[in-house]
């Protein structure tokens, strides 16, 4: 009889779109190496392209194409939320061939083997697509929705370059429904940063960048860390002392921006009524000093004390703690 062992092993990280190869050797108890046989897989496409008409007003009629990554926790599970990254491409990637959205960012490392714990959707725009265009991203959004269960509290949103003008647009305009940005040698793009203080943002450019300049990044979290309030977390930041407009290839080959994105929430960012003490109950015969305490989740403006109840008194330094 012959005993036949079999050993395959497939490496995580594969690339789609390739034929690979597994041999498997088979071995008897007499004649040792009987053959080599060759098996050929092909794999999956990692991250469908998907497309739309859209309904929104100006681009109306026009097609709408996408990339969708889903990590294998999402395809085993597709009732379970997941959180998901929104990748906005810059201004080289725009037209209607969706393989140019693979050219940088999550979705070229998702095309050469890269797992994410997320989903990775990276919307494309030509004329008369345009980021700016009121509706187009949360239409956008429902549509993901549709083909799978996203956790609407952990949204993020990456603008590469141009794409930035997206990001910072539809942040200013959805706070409450974004949980982290991530821009990326990203052109500014917002005149009312105050409005996207308390989105927690990690920031890359590059020291020297001739085609968006590092002012883009420095002046939008300039003018949040000059908030009032002032933000719940200062933006991270990280500049590389080099020149060129490629900080993306080092921004999103960062393990640790991953992990700070998954860590983030829009629960993060609830504000709730703040807690008053005014301290313990005391008897008041002429003069007495108040000493009372507040706390808030975000940020106390001021105090003002105020008389209840009681005979006639007059308080000093009613807006102060004590």
């Amino acid at each position: 009889s012959i005993r036949r062992q079999r050993q395959m092993c497939i490496r995580d990280s594969l690339s789609a779109g390739t034929h690979y190869f597994l041999y498997g050797v088979f071995e008897s108890y007499w004649l040792g190496l009987e053959n080599v046989e060759t098996f050929q897989i092909s794999l999956p496409v990692r991250q469908p392209a998907f497309e739309y008409v859209s309904s929104v007003s100006g681009q109306s009629g026009s097609v709408v194409r996408y990339l969708l990554y889903r990590p294998e926790i999402a395809l085993k599970n597709p009732t379970k939320p997941q959180p998901v990254l929104l990748f906005f491409h810059g201004n080289g990637e725009m037209g209607t061939d969706i393989e140019l959205i693979k050219r940088n960012g999550p979705p070229k490392l998702i095309n050469e083997g890269g797992e994410f714990d997320f989903v990775v959707a990276s919307p494309q725009t030509y004329s008369p697509i345009s980021w700016s265009r009121v509706g187009f991203l949360e239409e956008f959004v429902a549509k993901i929705k549709q083909i799978q269960n996203i956790d609407t509290n952990r949204i993020y949103i990456s603008g590469l370059s141009g794409g930035g003008s997206g990001m910072y647009y539809y942040a200013k305009n959805y706070p409450s429904k974004i949980a982290a940005l991530v821009p990326v040698s990203a052109v500014a793009g917002i005149s009312t940063p105050c409005v996207i203080k308390d989105i927690p943002m990690w920031g890359f450019h590059n020291a020297n960048d001739p085609t968006v300049s590092l002012w883009n990044l420095t002046v939008v979290v300039n003018a949040i860390n000059a908030c009032f309030p002032q933000p719940l977390v200062s933006p991270l930041v990280t500049i590389y002392p080099v020149s060129g407009h490629d900080s993306w290839s080092a921004a999103y080959n960062t393990p640790e921006l991953y992990t700070w994105l998954l860590s983030k929430t829009t629960n993060d960012k609830l504000n709730t009524p703040p807690t008053a003490n005014a301290g313990n109950n005391i008897s008041i015969a002429t003069v007495a000093t108040l000493s009372g305490s507040a706390t808030d989740n975000q940020y106390i403006s001021s105090y003002l004390w105020e008389m209840k109840s009681g005979g006639e008194a007059t308080i000093l330094n009613a807006e102060t703690v004590k």
